[in-house]
């Protein structure tokens, strides 16, 4: 506020200039003041809690998981049985894999390497593109890093849960599962070729 003789003055900070003999700040303004601060700082507090209810934050939580992963996983989570739901969730990728026509013969870890293999579909190994033109250098891209990612998210995600004892935190268990959810979302936009099962092996 504007003080004649004085120039500026902010009167909170200001407040003790009023037990001076010659003060130039009386009561009433300063309760004037703080009343009209606080009516705003009230209406911007109002503001901010409305904002804060009306965000719309995401929504993450197991749940929200591929359901190829969750479906498997979520009798174990809700008896927070936390690496047996990694441990199904893991399977039942590996086992939706199989179902495109692989050999049951091979080792799961062999069974990602078979899929996303360069080479050409032969009789009870499929090969899985990403889809778009071959020759465009993202499409390439994205082939060659799900041939290292797939196989790599078995070895890492599934056999430890499968031969290690250690336990998992709650937050442990939900990464690794949202791994294998992104597992199982890459591969279904994925296009499966096939040979002919009438051709020699």
């Amino acid at each position: 506020m504007g003080v004649q003789g004085v120039g500026a003055v902010d009167p909170i900070m200001n407040w003790d200039t009023m037990l001076r003999p010659k003060a130039f700040l009386y009561p009433s303004e300063l309760s004037r003041i703080i009343t009209r601060c606080l009516g705003v700082l009230t209406s911007k507090i109002a503001e901010a809690e409305e904002a804060e209810r009306t965000v719309e934050l995401p929504v993450l939580g197991p749940a929200s998981l591929h359901p190829t992963v969750w479906n498997a996983a979520a009798p174990f989570w809700t008896m927070h049985q936390l690496q047996a739901a990694v441990r199904a969730g893991a399977d039942a990728v590996v086992d939706a894999a199989k179902g495109l026509g692989v050999r049951n013969d091979l080792p799961e870890t062999s069974i990602w390497q078979q899929l996303f293999s360069t080479n050409d579909p032969m009789p009870g190994r499929p090969r899985l593109r990403w889809p778009g033109d071959p020759e465009d250098r993202d499409v390439k891209t994205m082939q060659d890093g799900l041939r290292q990612f797939a196989p790599g998210v078995q070895m890492t995600v599934r056999n430890p849960a499968t031969h290690t004892q250690s336990a998992l935190t709650e937050q442990e268990a939900f990464e690794l599962l949202a791994t294998l959810s992104i597992l199982s979302r890459f591969v279904e936009r994925c296009e499966v070729l096939s040979a002919d099962p009438d051709e020699p092996q």
